[in-house]
């Protein structure tokens, strides 16, 4: 059986960031999409011994998985991938301004 994982691990936040984004009215594709980038960047981290909790990835930790998609895909998936990815921890960030804690 294997280890629950940390608090703020981003497979772990995947499963609430898909039911904010149906909260929202996102079409399926759409919270395809953005989950698959959030799972996209996890898996990066963990296969490079990054960290994969959402507080502690740094704009360094981001531009290596932008540039690892840029050596895969055509410049506009790269970016897709980014702003997806990014999106769930702009959407923490809004709340917590908003005084409404840091779960969406």
């Amino acid at each position: 059986m294997g280890t629950a994982p940390p608090p703020g691990d981003l497979t772990a936040l995947n499963a609430s960031f898909a039911r904010a984004l149906r909260a929202q009215n996102k079409s399926e594709r759409t919270v395809q999409a953005y989950t698959d980038a959030v799972r996209l960047l996890a898996g990066f981290c963990h296969a490079n011994g990054l960290p994969t909790t959402a507080s502690a990835i740094e704009r360094a930790h981001l531009e290596r998985f932008i540039t690892d998609q840029l050596a895969r895909w055509k410049p506009a998936t790269a970016n897709n991938r980014y702003a997806k990815a990014t999106a769930e921890e702009r959407a923490r960030a809004a709340h917590a301004r908003l005084g409404l804690g840091d779960r969406i």
